[in-house]
């Protein structure tokens, strides 16, 4: 007996790019391991960082852009200016994606969104910029919404 064809088409697959461009917002979770769990400002705002996922046209963008600057900055390998390179196009990748944030609060004063607040945020805590990162490789960050 021949089997019934799958009611389906590829196109199914590429809602997870849709899905990762609007995006989603990402709990801060406290650096402080087994101690703490997710962040929330003092009024109970949770802190979370709304970002595109890897899957995303921005992502890809992004990446595309940041491999054009460190090839043509490659001569740079094998001095310590290649390594600040690197840094730098990880944080242009974060910060193109980066949508906004919530109850971001930095030595006392509630900070409002935008790019350089941002860079500033993913400069000096460097434990944001390693869990963001995480979370945009991670498509169970972007659920899919029928």
């Amino acid at each position: 007996m021949p089997r019934k064809p799958i009611d389906f088409g590829l196109d199914a697959f590429d809602r997870a790019a849709v899905v990762e461009e609007a995006g989603a917002a990402i709990r801060l979770i406290s650096p402080r391991g087994g101690r703490g769990g997710p962040l929330s400002a003092s009024d109970g705002t949770p802190v979370a960082i709304t970002v595109r996922g890897a899957a995303s046209a921005t992502y890809d963008a992004a990446q595309a852009t940041a491999r054009h600057r460190l090839e043509l900055v490659s001569y740079l390998r094998d001095t310590p200016g290649f390594a600040c390179e690197v840094d730098e196009a990880e944080l242009r990748v974060l910060m193109a994606v980066m949508i906004g944030w919530a109850g971001i609060v930095v030595d006392g004063a509630s900070i409002a969104f935008s790019p350089e607040a941002a860079a500033a945020l993913y400069r000096r805590f460097s434990w944001i910029r390693e869990q963001i990162g995480h979370a945009i490789a991670d498509p169970r960050n972007f659920p899919q919404r029928a």
